[in-house]
């Protein structure tokens, strides 16, 4: 399954660069995938054998045209008749990975316990962007584990200063120093 959701994204990485439209297409299908993230019964539908493969692409045109490029719809449909929309997430996770490669960026989470404002996540992207010697776009999800503070992962890289994470360093001190 991998290697054909890397096949379809390189097809539309391949299109997108050569039009020059793969930012905008970046934009685009992360805006669609996060619609099928948030619910992920509109993925399931389109592996739905009842339903026909006409019925799908009517919904998708419903949806997307004159909302979304013509070119991503059109690729749309060929996930549809070629029984793949189920590879469409990673499709574009695979996708994202050659957009940012190219660009130099580096795409990174931020954990929270409340939703960070566009503005503040945007300082956040400067600051590690300076720190990095690489643009960082960064997405916010709630983890309210945390308590308060911050927890950034970018790859392998993780910078926490979270209280759960003081807290955990400080018992952790208090362990060996009881010994």
């Amino acid at each position: 399954m991998e290697k054909a959701a890397a096949r379809y994204a390189t097809a539309i990485f391949e299109l997108g660069t050569e039009l020059k439209l793969e930012n905008n297409w970046k934009s685009e299908l992360s805006e669609i995938n996060r619609i099928f993230v948030e619910d992920p019964d509109s993925l399931k539908f389109f592996s739905r054998s009842q339903i026909s493969k006409s019925e799908k692409r009517e919904l998708i045109e419903q949806v997307f045209v004159g909302k979304i490029d013509l070119m991503l719809i059109n690729f749309m449909y060929v996930l549809i008749d070629s029984d793949r929309m189920n590879l469409f997430p990673e499709v574009i996770k695979e996708f994202r990975k050659m957009v940012n490669e190219q660009q130099n960026i580096a795409e990174g989470t931020v954990y929270s316990v409340h939703p960070l404002s566009p503005e503040e996540i945007k300082k956040l992207e400067q600051a590690l962007s300076l720190r990095n010697k690489q643009s960082v776009e960064l997405s916010n999800r709630l983890d309210p584990t945390l308590i308060t503070g911050i927890k950034v992962v970018i790859g392998n890289t993780v910078s926490d200063g979270s209280m759960k994470n003081r807290i955990r360093s400080l018992k952790e001190e208090l362990t060996r120093g009881s010994r």
